[in-house]
């Protein structure tokens, strides 16, 4: 049996982020109290690091059931950027984008605040994360979305 170790480097660190759709909206999570965590001061999608062997694809998944307490049918890769973060690690980010078509409440708390937002209607850059470069991502997005081609379903293991 093959024992798995960390591959945790600091030298490059995997992100994947989703632009979650309902009809005409996007949700955007806000930390609330405390230190928000490294560069989420401010509205950011649902995101994450990549963990040790997991697949991209099953992050997105992964993410939007931690974050947004949601399954969709399916994500689909929107596009990779590649930056030095502020850290100076390399960051290779996998920006999905998912949709679903009913909308529960999701739970905020005391620490954070989950707000649909019309696409129409985002925050200003100054209220965004990044310097607003969530928008970005979502605005490349939704103008790369199309029906449902190349998806990815969660594997089961």
């Amino acid at each position: 049996m093959t024992t798995l170790t960390s591959t945790y480097c600091g030298v490059h660190q995997l992100v994947a982020d989703v632009t979650l759709l309902n009809e005409n909206r996007v949700l955007m999570i806000r930390t609330n109290n405390g230190s928000p965590p490294e560069d989420h001061d401010g509205w950011y999608l649902p995101d994450d690091y990549v963990g040790d062997l997991e697949h991209p694809d099953d992050a997105a998944h992964r993410i939007l059931e931690e974050q947004a307490d949601t399954s969709p049918e399916y994500v689909k890769l929107s596009h990779i950027d590649s930056y030095v973060a502020d850290d100076g690690a390399w960051n290779l980010a996998f920006h999905y984008i998912a949709h679903v078509s009913i909308v529960g409440d999701i739970d905020s708390d005391d620490t954070q605040e989950t707000r649909w937002f019309d696409l129409g209607a985002l925050p200003e850059s100054s209220e965004v994360a990044n310097s607003g470069q969530p928008l970005s991502v979502v605005a490349r997005a939704v103008n790369s979305a199309t029906d449902k081609p190349d998806i990815h379903r969660p594997s089961t293991q």
